[in-house]
């Protein structure tokens, strides 16, 4: 399994990627990138302007991949992330989303397609999104079957200066973290 070590920062519906998140992502990137340097990623590589103002839709063919299979999710989320975070591709956009899709096997496109233009996709996604939204630190961050929950697992991280404007400080690393939480999820 690949472990994501970079927080995905959450979506607050309507707070959008703005400049201030990009500063996040530059002070990130270079410190928590090399714990899974075979993720290749990088520095917002376009124009600011072009940066994602949501990660709504992306969120929602996700949802859509899921009612296909956990699996097809799952391949699309990283698959968004991917190119997110190392090909600085602009995931709020319907076409850029539908092109990655096409790229995972697991996944039918028609089904986010047809979810991104009636919006099916979108009431599952905001009952999710209302359930946890005070709870949600970030991403990844996993909601497990005993309602128990773990933000970033195996990373501990903190910040050096102000959040957005200082830097920050990996204080651990456990790449075993993904396989415990896999095995206690199993239960």
């Amino acid at each position: 399994m690949t472990r994501t070590a970079l927080s995905w920062l959450v979506d607050r519906l309507g707070a959008g990627l703005d400049r201030g998140v990009l500063g996040y992502l530059d002070a990130e990137i270079p410190v928590v990138g090399p714990l899974a340097p075979e993720l290749g990623f990088k520095p917002w590589q376009q124009d600011p302007s072009a940066l994602p103002v949501t990660v709504t839709p992306a969120n929602e063919a996700v949802h859509a991949a899921k009612a296909q299979s956990y699996a097809a999710a799952e391949q699309l989320d990283m698959a968004l992330r991917l190119a997110f975070f190392r090909d600085s591709r602009c995931i709020s956009l319907h076409r850029e989303i539908l092109d990655i899709a096409s790229g995972c096997d697991r996944v039918d496109t028609d089904a986010p397609a047809e979810a991104l233009d009636t919006g099916s996709a979108r009431g599952a996604m905001m009952r999710d999104y209302r359930e946890h939204r005070d709870e949600v630190q970030g991403s990844p961050h996993f909601f497990l079957p005993d309602g128990s929950n773990v933000h970033n697992p195996g990373i501990g991280l903190r910040w050096e200066g102000d959040p957005g404007a200082g830097y920050p400080v990996v204080e651990d690393d456990d790449p075993g973290a993904y396989d415990a939480l896999v095995r206690r999820a199993l239960g």
